[in-house]
């Protein structure tokens, strides 16, 4: 039997299927003679080899004699393109090209089953014929993309190299980086060639949140290739773990790419960011006493110097660093190898040869020295100095002797005794041309080398550290140094506090404290192992001390030479102290400790406690009104349960209660007599007394000066008296005082005295004397030469005009002493119209005349001038005219007695007034007048 039909592939892709692609089928159907034309060919393809489930379908129709290819089924991952399709029938062969288009929907497929079947005008049709692309090594069809050989040199290196030993590198702050790369179809090199239709970016992402810092787009061109400068971030925290990172964005007509980016993470670039500079953290002499700062460094002559510099770097230090130095002859250079994978080196420096350093003729030299280089992602060395400004200057001299005075040489003790728990200083003067800090270390002991290392400490200098015996010290030492001006001489102190319980062992010994000072790491020989003239021994014995009582109640109690004196009411806080012994000094740095009061005569005990603070010092509370009393007197004991087993001494005190007030007494009572020419100089003399007893306190006198029965205010004054003598029971008091201060007195004025004063328990005195609401009053007896005018008399009482009338005035000398006085009269235009002058003794009284005519009607404006005062007006009637007074006499005559009894009221004003100080006189006052 002979098929009908006969079907063959002529031509199948040999490569896999891409986006994008265009590709030719070609197959071949023969019909044999006299078997039936063909109608039409049917074209698909399968990812099953049994043709199940086509992913799409075509057909070739003949009509009329031609062929039309259509297709129908797959459109969205294979086009047909039937333009470019043909056709062409050879005799029995019909020769077809089936022309399609890869869409990029046409996703992967491992291996691709073709079937073609021709079918004639019979609907006989013998296929379909199989055949296949692509293997499990090499796709059929890829649609997949993935970005390759992305790559970027940092510093001669390849941030990309997961095999280099310090991957992943750190990379600078703010560095630029040049990426190369390119975008392949996944597994198919140089496959890419539709850079017109991707669009990807660069990014820099946080490792660990993800979060993106940095995009920069990238351009693609032929085969894929791309390149793009990127920088990388600033101000984000040093050692933060970044990726650099190709993202996808637009590929084709496709925005939703993560099902085509097969870029594998192994692509990503990883990198540290660095944003701290490695630093150089010290360099330091290897002397024999240990390593020393070298900045400073005093190096004997003639020995070769051995260096140590320290590093400290956040994430890798370099292979190497320079180290540049100069002995006196210019800088050279010397590399400093780093050892691998450590941040925080100390190197060893090779040797420094002596003979580098120039000398001058002492012997004495300088070595200078600064350090330069990065770190491994290019950040500068800091803190290396400069050529300008070196990092280190060494001192390179002889040895010289070092000297301490043994005259500077002192312990602060207290008649040769220390104290526990007490601030002690040891000092002591240190000469040595090499300087302090050249020293390995200064080494005291308190208590000598007898007892080994205790109590023992090393100060090192230049270091500022110290080692101390925690058993002997209660805290750490403090160590100070100060040097004296234009000598290599320093004054060394060292503060220390004995520790409580260590010295409970050393009371009964004598020790000699040691001082030694280590250079070269041996003792220089000072010979100060046991120092004789600062002997000393720990002081034993405490005393428990009240020191200060304070009373809530009024009146206030009172502490004196161990006697309370209060009342059984008092409420009292006890103030008290720790002491050693009877030093006076003050017990300091104390454990916790309480102290309890016993009020012992109460019928029932009072017992209050508190607890101390540390400086030894401590307040009580007493409450006496919980108690009953039968006696006037008690005692209060005082005890402590302070563990210390010095001698101890427990304290007592004696309490008094008061009832009743102190009493003033006065001298005599001349004390309180006073004349106006003695107020600056007033001889007091008083006591108080009090049968529970006195305190020798001071008191408050207190005056004020007392003006037409009124208290003066601004004249309250006081001065504080001390006792003159004191008893247990009275204490006597006198003082010579000035009343007046800035007062002027006047005649009339007296003066209010007061007194205030307390006895031992703070009660007052009672009664005349002892407040300002009850004074003692005194009046001032006036001395000074004064004159008044006590009244003025007008003869005739009617004045008429040309008539001469006779000014009487009567005129008083209040004083004890005598004088003389100038009165004048004086007109309106203030011309005189007479003057008398006239003698007067103490307190006497004179009539005075002055005769003048009445010149003018109405009111004559006559002013009397006494002395250098300012003139007054003299009221009077007003002057009348001859014939008016005839025609109404009566009239006149009412009138004028109205006016003379208002003229005698006036004149009585002046007299009140008269008391004013002249200076204070204006010119309406009327104090010139005066009645007797």
């Amino acid at each position: 039997y002979e098929s009908p039909i006969t079907d063959t592939w002529t031509s199948l892709p040999e490569t896999t299927l891409l986006p994008e692609q265009k590709i030719t089928v070609s197959t071949q159907h023969e019909i044999h003679p006299g078997e039936s034309q063909i109608s039409s060919v049917n074209l698909f393809a399968s990812s099953q080899s049994n043709g199940a489930n086509p992913l799409f379908e075509m057909s070739c129709l003949h009509n009329n004699s031609e062929y039309a290819f259509i297709q129908e089924s797959g459109f969205d991952i294979v086009s047909l393109l039937p333009e470019q399709s043909n056709s062409n029938l050879d005799g029995l062969k019909l020769n077809l090209d089936w022309k399609l288009m890869i869409q990029w929907e046409f996703d992967d497929v491992e291996t691709l089953f073709w079937f073609v079947a021709a079918e004639n005008t019979d609907g006989l049709q013998i296929g379909p014929i199989r055949a296949s692309i692509g293997t499990s090594f090499n796709k059929a069809v890829e649609n997949d993309i993935e970005i390759v050989n992305l790559t970027t040199v940092y510093n001669g290196q390849n941030l990309e190299d997961r095999f280099s030993q310090y991957w992943p590198l750190p990379v600078s702050s703010n560095s630029n980086l040049t990426l190369t790369g390119q975008v392949q179809f996944t597994g198919i090199p140089n496959s890419f060639n539709l850079s017109e239709k991707i669009a990807m970016s660069i990014e820099i992402v946080d490792y660990v949140s993800g979060l993106r810092y940095e995009i920069w787009d990238v351009q693609v061109v032929d085969e894929g290739y791309f390149s793009v400068e990127i920088t990388t971030p600033e101000e984000i925290p040093s050692s933060t773990r970044l990726i650099i990172q190709p993202k996808i964005h637009q590929l084709g007509s496709k925005s939703d790419l993560d099902h085509l980016d097969d870029t594998s993470e192994l692509t990503n670039i990883h990198f540290l960011h660095d944003q701290i500079n490695p630093v150089v953290n010290g360099v330091y002499a290897a002397a024999p006493g240990g390593f020393h700062p070298a900045n400073g460094h005093v190096w004997y002559a003639d020995q070769d110097i051995a260096l140590q510099v320290e590093l400290e770097e956040d994430l890798l230090l370099p292979e190497s660093i320079q180290m540049h130095y100069d002995g006196g002859g210019g800088y050279s250079m010397m590399p400093i190898f780093v050892p691998p994978n450590t941040l925080n080196p100390f190197i060893d420096v090779p040797l420094i040869s002596a003979s580098e350093i120039a000398k001058d003729g002492e012997g004495r030299g300088f070595l200078r020295i600064y350090f330069t280089g990065t770190d491994h992602s290019g950040r500068a060395l800091i803190n290396g100095g400069s050529q300008d400004n070196p990092l280190v200057e060494m001192y390179i001299q002889p040895q010289y002797d070092t000297i301490v005075p043994v005259g500077s040489l002192n312990l602060d003790t207290t008649e040769n005794r220390l104290f526990p728990g007490k601030s002690h200083h040891f000092s002591f003067d240190v000469l040595d041309e090499n300087g302090i800090q050249s020293f390995d270390e200064i080494r005291f002991d308190v208590t000598g080398k007898s007892d080994g290392n205790t109590c023992q400490l090393d100060v090192i200098i230049w270091s500022s550290s110290l080692e101390w015996d925690s058993i002997c010290y209660l805290k750490e030492p403090v160590i100070s140094y100060e040097k004296y001006d234009l000598m290599e001489k320093w004054k060394v102190n060292i503060f220390f506090v004995m520790d409580w319980n260590f010295a409970q062992g050393l009371e009964s010994e004598t020790y000699l404290p040691s001082l030694s000072i280590i250079d070269e790491n041996v003792p220089v020989g000072l010979g100060f192992d046991a120092i004789s003239t600062i002997s000393w021994q720990m002081h034993e014995g405490l005393n428990l001390i009240l020191t200060e009582i304070n009373d809530h109640n009024i009146p206030y109690a009172s502490l004196h030479e161990g006697t309370i004196y209060c009342s059984t009411l008092d409420k009292l806080d006890f103030f008290w102290q720790i002491e050693h012994g009877e030093t006076g000094i003050l017990a300091e740095n104390l454990p916790t400790f309480t102290v309890t009061f016993q009020v012992n005569e109460a019928i029932f005990p009072l017992i209050f406690s508190s607890s101390s603070s540390q400086n030894g010092t401590g307040m009580t509370s007493i409450d006496l009104s919980k108690g009953t009393f039968t006696t006037p007197i008690a005692s209060i004991s005082m005890e402590s349960d302070l563990i210390y087993p010095h001698q101890y001494e427990n304290a007592l005190v004696d309490v008094i209660f008061d009832i009743s007030p102190p009493q003033l007494h006065i001298n005599t009572t001349e004390d309180f007599t006073f004349s106006s020419d003695k107020m600056d100089r007033w001889n007091i003399s008083f006591s108080v007394s009090d049968v529970e007893g006195m305190l020798p306190n001071p008191v408050y006198l207190h005056w004020i000066f007392v003006r037409n029965g009124m208290m003066v205010n601004e004249t309250n004054y006081q001065i504080l008296l001390e006792p003159v003598v004191c008893t247990a029971l009275r204490c006597d008091y006198s003082g010579l005082i000035d009343l007046e201060r800035q007062f002027i007195i006047e005649q009339g004025d007296s003066v209010a005295i007061w007194i205030n004063a307390t006895d031992a328990s703070g009660r007052g005195i009672k009664g005349i004397g002892s407040s300002q609401a009850s004074p003692i009053l005194s009046t001032i007896e006036w001395v000074e030469y004064q004159v008044i005018v006590t009244d003025i008399l007008l003869e005739p009482t009617v004045p008429q005009v040309g008539m001469n009338a006779n000014l009487i005035l009567t005129t008083k000398n209040l004083g004890k002493e005598n004088g003389t006085s100038q009165f004048t009269l004086v007109d309106g235009f203030g011309n005189p119209i007479e003057s008398q002058s006239v003698n007067f003794v103490s307190n006497e009284t004179k009539i005075i005349t002055f005769t003048f005519e009445i010149w003018k009607e109405g009111n004559l404006n006559l002013s009397l001038v006494i002395d250098d005062e300012d003139s007054r007006p003299v009221i009077l009637p007003d002057a009348i005219i001859v014939d008016q007074a005839s025609a109404s006499l009566s009239s006149k005559v009412v009138g004028l007695s109205g006016l003379f009894l208002l003229s005698a009221c006036f004149v009585l004003y002046l007299v009140l007034q008269n008391n004013k100080s002249k200076s204070e006189l204006d010119a309406d006052d009327y104090s010139w007048f005066e009645e007797e």
